[in-house]
């Protein structure tokens, strides 16, 4: 064995894997690779390092361990040789590489109890007529290899996965501190830096080195990754460790591996590097397929050249797939490496093509879309965020299409930073007073109101109201939608007379301009009766609601959420008249349509427990307003 490869003193983790390696090599079994087993995964991720410590636990099992790199063909052949030279089992033909080796084979197949490692097999090509047959079980075979289809060795295959956290931050303290304990401070930045590092051992080497040699302490390092990230992926701590190649260079020769085989593969894994590294579905991509340039556009589309250029780069490890092969998955410090090695031009032609994407395959939200757009909802919510930069018509479009359906789905404050950037960017393209930027500067106020920002809404939608009413005049229907807004925002603040004042001039203008059923008249109608009742005027509220209810459930449909929301204030306005019965029946009815529509933790549904709660109360149902109280505080709200 090399004498690089000295016990780690530093090794831990992996006990379960170091496990189920041995029983698997010493396990005969039928229909499969019996005695040898190939370790596979990331660059990076430290199968060399669970070969070594498999080596140093289990040594005493072996008469003889030989170790070959298996990188090149050159390498595998003068592994033989040195086997040949240690062991005076054959002699060695110096210009005949090739039969030296295949001696030592067959020389080795005589042999019992020992164990050959082959490092670094990445190309399988290389081992064709070089392994030994080990049917019998006189010796073992471990092989390490990025390649995720082990079985073409052939061997069994084991992965090696990255560091769950708590390995990955005793890891990360014991080579940066000298110890795993800490104080509770210290142990949650270094969480917060394994999981930036995406718990890959190679980068956590390197970033206790960094700290150990460069840092006073442990909570100065990630300010500096986040400012000089490409610089510290490219560089390799001054030291002779197990770890000596720096991550981007790791990551940097796969990918290259991959292009010189499959070109497109590598396009697809560079558009992949802008994409949600947790789980990209391909039902996403095919979605989205035709906002995509060529090739990617037809790629994504050809059934056969798209898996194939999957498992290229899964030859690599450079992708996972999951889900049946239906989800693909991208470390994290994969993407930064390629998106840091792109320069400037190819950099923002990818994050068109991903933005483009988006747009293409994520759809505007509509009831019947609801569960699609939750299904594809981490496709675009993280990814979108990290290309705001671009400033395009394009980020805004998704952003404003993509917050349409966090507000229709209870996610307000999730919302708020989608309508906000499309918001600037709106207002650098196109202007302040562009019809597109004070709609978006509409949606944004509401979702300040949604929140209880009555201020900040108040302020926007003024501004929107003027603008409007310059712009488009008094009686355009965006002019009157926002006079709503601006109404419901005056009687959250407590100006109920401003606040009906405003919802009876747009009520009146929508009923003569619109008509009495379109659905902006109907919510004029269902606004203003909740002022009345605000104002105690509980007859004229409830008059206006039952009107509202009726048309709501003729138009829109017994299920839509506008009728679900008249059906609540409704019920709240018989509750106040003293007709329990009555509210109770439409509110129970209320809360069965939002848990079976909207599901149970959306903010509708859980309002409306609350209220049905309370009038069960009323009614002297102790124990069902209790269930359902308890059923509200334990519901997780998003």
């Amino acid at each position: 064995m090399p004498d690089i490869y000295q016990k780690n003193p530093h090794f831990l983790g992996r006990t379960k894997l170091l496990q189920v390696l041995r029983e698997k090599l010493c396990t005969s079994q039928s229909q499969t690779y019996n005695h040898r087993v190939a370790l596979f995964g990331l660059g990076g991720v430290g199968k060399t390092q669970v070969a070594v410590e498999y080596v140093f636990k289990y040594r005493s099992k072996y008469h003889s361990i030989f170790w070959i790199s298996a990188a090149m063909l050159a390498d595998l052949q003068t592994g033989f040789q040195e086997i040949a030279e240690k062991t005076k089992c054959v002699t060695v033909d110096q210009k005949d590489a090739a039969s030296t080796a295949k001696a030592v084979l067959r020389w080795l197949e005589q042999q019992t109890s020992w164990l050959l490692v082959l490092d670094n097999l990445d190309e399988i090509s290389i081992v064709n007529g070089y392994l030994p047959d080990i049917g019998n079980g006189n010796g073992h075979l471990l092989i390490t290899t990025r390649n995720r289809d082990p079985t073409g060795i052939p061997a069994a295959g084991l992965e090696v996965e990255v560091f769950d956290s708590d390995d990955a931050v005793d890891l990360l303290l014991l080579r940066a501190t000298g110890t795993k304990e800490s104080q509770p401070e210290t142990h949650s930045v270094g969480a917060e830096i394994v999981a930036e590092l995406g718990y890959l051992p190679l980068a956590i080497e390197h970033a206790a080195a960094f700290i150990r040699q460069s840092l006073p302490d442990i909570s100065k390092f990630l300010d500096i990754y986040s400012k000089s990230r490409k610089g510290f992926l490219e560089h390799v701590p001054k030291q002779n460790y197990a770890y000596s190649r720096a991550v981007a260079a790791t990551f940097l020769l796969s990918f290259d591996a991959a292009k010189t085989i499959n070109p497109n593969a590598a396009e697809l894994l560079t558009l992949f590097a802008f994409l949600n590294p947790d789980g990209i579905l391909i039902d996403f991509l095919e979605d989205g397929r035709n906002g995509l340039d060529e090739p990617l556009k037809t790629l994504v589309g050809d059934g056969f050249g798209f898996r194939a250029a999957l498992a290229d780069l899964g030859q690599y490890s450079l992708i996972r797939q999951t889900n049946a092969g239906q989800t693909i998955s991208i470390h994290r410090l994969v993407q930064a490496v390629i998106r840091d090695n792109l320069d400037p031009d190819r950099k923002t032609q990818f994050m068109k093509s991903a933005v483009s994407l988006f747009l293409s395959g994520f759809p505007d939200f509509e009831e019947d879309k609801r569960e699609l757009c939750r299904r594809y909802q981490a496709q675009v919510d993280g990814p979108l965020q990290t290309l705001f930069e671009l400033g395009t018509e394009n980020v805004a479009k998704i952003s404003v299409r993509f917050a349409r359906f966090l507000d229709a789905d209870g996610k307000s404050s999730a919302c708020e930073s989608f309508e906000r950037i499309a918001v600037d960017i709106q207002t650098n393209i196109f202007g302040a007073d562009h019809h597109n930027t004070l709609t978006t500067m509409n949606n944004l106020s509401i979702t300040y109101w949604l929140q209880g920002k009555t201020a900040e809404a108040a302020m926007l939608q003024e501004e929107v109201l003027e603008k409007f009413r310059q712009i488009l005049g008094a009686e355009h229907p965006n002019t009157l939608m926002s006079m709503n807004n601006l109404s419901l925002t005056y009687q959250d603040q407590g100006k109920t007379a401003e606040a009906a004042m405003l919802q009876e001039e747009a009520l009146e203008k929508r009923r003569r301009i619109l008509g009495a059923e379109h659905p902006s008249t109907l919510m004029s109608m269902n606004n203003l009766s909740l002022m009345y009742q605000d104002q105690g005027k509980t007859a004229e509220a409830a008059v206006l609601q039952e009107e509202a209810l009726e048309k709501r459930r003729r138009i829109l449909g017994a299920e839509h959420p506008y009728t679900l929301t008249s059906m609540n204030n409704l019920s709240l306005m018989y509750q106040d008249q003293g007709k329990t019965a009555e509210a109770a029946m439409l509110q129970e009815e209320a809360l069965e349509k939002c848990r079976r529509i909207l599901g149970a933790e959306h903010p509708y549904t859980l309002t409306s427990m609350n209220n049905l709660s309370l009038m069960y109360r009323d009614q002297g149902k102790t124990a069902e307003a209790v269930d359902l109280q308890e059923e509200v505080l334990s519901t997780p709200t998003r």
